[in-house]
């Protein structure tokens, strides 16, 4: 028995044993002519307690029965919107799986071009990083350029932080000024900036001595400066490409204006991040190693979750098409990484000189 329906009986046995005291408490009026009164009274009593027993079991019975299909009713509902929940976050669970897998796959194809030697970690030294060609030829006139690159990209995060403070909108507030550093654009840019702080000192530490080319602290700079370099230069031409290509046809399709990415910040971290990495490509010594694309999609996954953190706090997406709610993203999420793959062989293509050489 359901709590309900014992609750339900409950309420009725106490009814009936109250109204028995009531019945016991009428008082009796004579001994004589009032005994036969008493007993007819008595007996019209028992028989109207017995209708109204009778009547009363069964509006409890119905009760019960109301109860219990309630509880039936309740319990389907229940089911249902579990279900639909299931369904709704179908979704999420893909693309968390398909990251996951990707995630699993990529380290073991790493692992199997390092052993076979495809990664030529050894034709990178020091003078391949600090040395210059075509544009800067003189090595030194190679680390004023990377210094400049990563004091304006410094000086322009700057700026957008004190910008972004003016304007904040209460969205905003939840990150600080931190928020306007958590699009894709924005982590390309960082990281260009790395690399050439990066760059700069292995270039400085080659024009004060030689002694220490075989080092491995020295060693392990210049090859996270060549990764640095190919993830940077393939993010910058997929930033630039995205934004005129897929970002600005939809923006002025949903709004019918691109103004937001025509204003000066925009402008600047869309475009002047290929226009220098460009030129740094044409002024070293570095290629693009295609067993390296690898540490692009490394990246590139690392955003994909940190977007899902993000969605957590804000409950929004910087980009629409790696909104985990949606069945599409995980076709996105494939267009993406072969679009980069195309953005490296690219760079690729403009990086002709060979690394070690």
């Amino acid at each position: 028995m359901t709590p309900l329906a014992f609750f339900a009986l409950f309420a009725f046995t106490w009814q009936h044993s109250h109204a028995n005291e009531l019945t016991a408490a009428v008082p009796v009026e004579t001994a004589g002519s009032g005994t036969c009164n008493n007993k007819a009274a008595s007996s019209l009593t028992s028989a109207e307690m017995q209708s109204e027993e009778n009547e009363e079991g069964s509006e409890l019975d119905q009760q019960i029965s109301l109860l219990q299909f309630d509880l039936k009713l309740s319990r389907k509902q229940q089911t249902g919107l579990l279900k639909d929940t299931e369904q709704s976050h179908l979704p999420q669970y893909a693309c968390m799986t398909y990251v996951g897998v990707l995630l699993v796959i990529l380290p073991i194809t790493q692992f199997v071009c390092e052993k076979r030697g495809l990664m030529l970690w050894h034709t990178i030294d020091l003078p391949t990083v600090a040395g210059g060609s075509n544009i800067f030829k003189s090595s030194n006139a190679l680390i004023c350029y990377r210094l400049a690159c990563a004091l304006f990209v410094g000086y322009l995060d700057f700026l957008l932080v004190k910008h972004h403070d003016k304007r904040q909108t209460k969205t905003d507030k939840l990150f600080g000024s931190s928020m306007a550093f958590a699009s894709f654009t924005l982590w390309c840019w960082n990281l260009m900036g790395v690399y050439f702080l990066v760059a700069a000192s292995v270039s400085l530490l080659h024009a004060r001595t030689q002694a220490y080319h075989d080092f491995v602290v020295v060693r392990l700079f210049c090859c996270s400066a060549w990764i640095l370099f190919e993830v940077a230069y393939t993010c910058a031409l997929f930033v630039c490409l995205m934004v005129w290509c897929v970002l600005v046809p939809m923006l002025y399709f949903w709004t019918g204006s691109v103004h937001a990415l025509i204003t000066p910040f925009p402008l600047i971290f869309h475009n002047a991040n290929i226009l220098m990495m460009t030129v740094e490509a044409m002024s070293n010594r570095l290629s693009m190693n295609r067993a390296h694309l690898f540490f692009v999609w490394y990246f590139a996954a690392a955003y994909v979750v940190f977007s899902w953190a993000f969605f957590e706090r804000t409950g929004w997406f910087f980009y629409s098409f790696i909104d985990y709610r949606s069945p599409l993203t995980p076709a996105w999420y494939t267009a993406l990484i072969i679009f980069l793959g195309v953005c490296f062989i690219a760079g690729q293509g403009l990086t002709p000189q060979a690394a070690g050489k």
